[in-house]
């Protein structure tokens, strides 16, 4: 009879591996008394069924951007996920709003990462445009009056790689005009909401890579939501090391997850 002989200490390269990459959202904007436009979210890249030989891999998790500044990449396994634009019309993953008066012009997002964000009037005390997001481009003003909603942030993706449904990359909403007392719809998919005066914008989630939401007079803009990089094979035990490890939360598979930077090891 011939017995099968493990080697011990011999590396095995994991098949059909699924990884989730998503960059850092970008930063709202604030502008005066003019709307501010939201931050577009970071971009989103998803395999799944990616081929991981042996061997160690860096995994950079990009952060979320401040008020008026774009968000950070994320890299892993040769590829790299843009960050979000910012309110001022940025472009990146997904593209920032457009900010009334100053900047109304969308940013664009990355082909195959994210959508556009949605352009400002530029017209004086007019709400500002939503950034986009994984799954839409960015609303555009609810109106043109001061009191006019900003516009929606676009949607993201939702995805059930950690064993839950869980939305990722929505872009961040505009805010309102100056003495507005409506704002954009409340968050979801890990984008900021968008503010009115004296009233600030909301941050995207962490570790979604939302964008943040604009705001004006008064009021301070939302920040980008950190990035992820999420890997997921067959197995009850894991075969690799770095980030945080479940066994548990998805049956049958082991669940790497990166919320901040470090390396995968095979």
């Amino acid at each position: 009879m011939t017995s099968a002989v493990l080697l011990f200490g011999t590396k095995l390269p994991i098949n059909a591996a699924e990884v989730l990459i998503i960059a850092g959202g970008g930063g709202g904007a604030r502008n005066g008394a003019d709307g501010g436009g939201g931050g577009g979210a970071g971009g989103l890249i998803y395999s799944g069924s990616l081929n991981i030989a042996s061997g160690a891999y860096s995994i950079v998790v990009g952060g979320g951007g401040g008020s008026d500044s774009n968000g950070s990449n994320t890299t892993g396994f040769g590829y790299t996920a843009i960050g979000g634009g910012n309110g001022r019309g940025g472009s990146g993953g997904s593209g920032g709003g457009g900010t009334s008066t100053n900047f109304p012009n969308a940013g664009s997002g990355t082909p195959g990462q994210g959508n556009n964000g949605a352009s400002a009037t530029g017209n004086h005390y007019t709400p500002g445009g939503g950034g986009g997001g994984a799954g839409a481009v960015g609303g555009g003003p609810q109106g043109q009056a001061f009191t006019s909603p900003g516009g929606i942030g676009g949607v993201g993706l939702d995805y059930s790689i950690t064993g839950s449904s869980v939305g990722y990359a929505g872009g961040g909403s505009g805010s309102s005009g100056s003495d507005g007392g409506a704002w954009s719809s409340p968050s979801t998919y890990g984008r900021g909401t968008g503010g009115w005066r004296n009233a600030n914008g909301g941050s995207g989630g962490t570790n979604l890579g939302g964008g943040g939401g604009g705001a004006t007079e008064g009021g301070s803009a939302g920040s980008g939501g950190s990035g992820v990089v999420i890997i997921a094979y067959v197995g009850l035990v894991a075969r690799a090391t770095g980030g945080n490890i479940d066994t548990s939360s998805r049956p049958g598979y082991v669940v790497h997850t990166f919320t901040s930077s470090g390396t995968f090891t095979v």
